[in-house]
C-alpha cells in the first residue's frame, strides 16, 4: 500500500500502486548544416505519449486536497525546432534553440473524458567565454511557455542560471564549476484549476541558491 505524507493539515500526497507505464512514440526529420566551427540543424517531430502521467489533486474533504500520480490519457505534440551553434571567436560559443509545437491533450481519468490543446513555444539560449589562465563563463537562460495539463493551465517562466569553471592540473582532467542557479529569481508558476466540486491553486517558487560541483575525467587529453 502506498504510504501517505501530507506538508501540512491541508495538502496530502500518496503514491498509485495502480499506475501505468507512460509509452511514447517519436518521429523525426533533421536537417543538419556545418561549417568552419558552426553548425545549424532544423527538426520536425511528432511525439505520441499513451498512458500520460501526471500529478493531479483531490479532494478529501471540505478543507484538504490529495495529490497523487495518475495516467491522465494520451497526448499527441508536433512542431519544429530549430538550434545553432556559433563560434563569432575562438573564446565565445553561443548555443541556442527555438521550438514551436502544437500540444493536444486527450483526458481520461476518473470519469473525465475531456480534449484541450494549446500551442507550445520555448527558447534557450547559452553562452559560454572562454577565459585566460583555464577559467570559463557560462551564461544562459530558458524560457518555457504555459502548458496545458489534465487539470488546468501551467503558466510559462523564465529562468536563468550563470557559472564560472576552473579548469585544474596539467592534463585538465579536474575541474571545479560554481553555478549560481536562478540568478534573476524568475523560476516560479502558478496553476489554477476548477471544477464543479472543488478547485485549487498550486503556486511553485524555485529560490536563488549556489552549489559547487567538483569533477575528474577519465578521459586524458595530454
Amino acid at each position: 500500500m502506498p504510504l501517505e505524507s501530507y506538508s501540512n493539515p491541508y495538502n496530502y500526497y500518496t503514491g498509485n500502486d495502480q499506475l501505468q507505464p507512460e509509452i511514447s512514440y517519436s518521429y523525426e526529420i533533421n536537417y543538419n548544416k556545418t561549417w568552419d566551427q558552426n553548425s545549424f540543424t532544423t527538426e520536425i517531430f511528432l511525439r505520441d505519449a499513451h498512458d500520460l502521467i501526471q500529478r493531479v489533486q483531490h479532494p478529501l474533504n471540505e478543507r484538504s486536497l490529495l495529490a497523487t500520480m495518475e495516467n491522465v490519457g494520451r497526448s499527441i505534440e508536433y512542431g519544429t525546432e530549430v538550434m545553432a551553434n556559433v563560434r563569432p571567436w575562438t573564446w565565445w560559443h553561443i548555443n541556442a534553440s527555438l521550438s514551436l509545437s502544437g500540444y493536444n491533450l486527450f483526458i481520461q481519468y476518473q470519469d473525465q473524458e475531456s480534449f484541450e490543446n494549446n500551442f507550445n513555444y520555448g527558447g534557450r539560449l547559452q553562452n559560454t567565454f572562454e577565459l585566460p589562465r583555464k577559467f570559463s563563463l557560462n551564461l544562459n537562460g530558458r524560457y518555457v511557455s504555459p502548458q496545458q495539463m489534465a487539470q488546468g493551465v501551467r503558466d510559462g517562466y523564465f529562468t536563468s542560471d550563470l557559472s564560472i569553471k576552473k579548469r585544474l592540473g596539467k592534463s585538465d582532467r579536474w575541474s571545479a564549476t560554481l553555478i549560481a542557479n536562478n540568478i534573476l529569481n524568475t523560476f516560479r508558476y502558478e496553476i489554477n484549476y476548477a471544477e464543479d466540486d472543488f478547485s485549487y491553486y498550486f503556486k511553485y517558487a524555485n529560490s536563488p541558491y549556489l552549489s559547487l560541483n567538483i569533477n575528474f575525467s577519465l578521459e586524458n587529453k595530454e
